[in-house]
Order: C-alpha cells, then sequence, then structure tokens
C-alpha cells in the first residue's frame, strides 16, 4: 500500500519499535537485578509486549527479508534507549546529561546500526 500511494521521486518516514530488540535483550537482566537489589517488584512484562495494543512489531532480520528489492529503504535511529532504560540508568545526579549527550552523539555517528539494534527505527522508504 505504501508503494501504491507514494508518488516517485518522494519518500516517507514511519517510526515503529523493534519485536524484541537487541538492546533491550542486553538491558533486560541488568533491569532485573537492579529492582532486586532495590527491593522492588521484578518485571512481569517486556517493553516490547503487544498485548492490549493494535501493534505488531517486527524484527530488523525479518524487515530486511521482505523489503530487500520491493522497495528503496534506509534503517536510521530514531531513538535507540527505551523509557525504561532510561528511568533505571540514566539519573541527573550520576552524569545523567552527559551520559545522555554521549548516546545522541553515537546515534548521530552511526545511525544505521543503532537504529537496527536500538528500541525505536526511523525507516525512510524512497520510491523511484
Amino acid at each position: 500500500e505504501l508503494h501504491r500511494v507514494l508518488a516517485p521521486g518522494r519518500s516517507a518516514v514511519v517510526v515503529n519499535g523493534w519485536y524484541r530488540p537487541l538492546i533491550a535483550r542486553l538491558t533486560r537482566p541488568l533491569i532485573q537485578l537492579q529492582r532486586i537489589v532495590t527491593n522492588r517488584p521484578r518485571l512481569k512484562h517486556t517493553d516490547d509486549d503487544p498485548s492490549g495494543t493494535f501493534v505488531n512489531k517486527m524484527t530488523p532480520a525479518w524487515f530486511k527479508r521482505e523489503f530487500s528489492g520491493s522497495f528503496r529503504y534506509e534503517i536510521r535511529v530514531w531513538r535507540s534507549l527505551s523509557p525504561r532504560i532510561l528511568v533505571n540508568f540514566i539519573h541527573p545526579k550520576f552524569g545523567g546529561r552527559a551520559i545522555l549527550t554521549f548516546v545522541y552523539w553515537l546515534e548521530e555517528k552511526f545511525p544505521t546500526f543503532w537504529g537496527t539494534i536500538g528500541i525505536y527505527p526511523l525507516i525512510i522508504f524512497k520510491k523511484d
């Protein structure tokens, strides 16, 4: 449908969330450990649990397999860290501003990498 409605020479941007992104899988055990140490209940569901919503998340591998050859696209980063990661690890008292500045620099320097492993990719579709 996107290919049909997109005018030639134009582009469209979609922001979505990956299903079980690498960065979430890597940080989840650390978040669970932090919750145990601070005597808070363990997480019962994941950030990417789509139950109760109208969201259909995909993986980067699925996306590349489905769209290769049919559409020109670029995967960039919209936001690599989830709100849960930010709340649990980024604090003003512990250099939060500097950490976020560094994360932003990394996202700008390597947008495709962070768009692929991060939480929210920005996908640019282009039609010739």
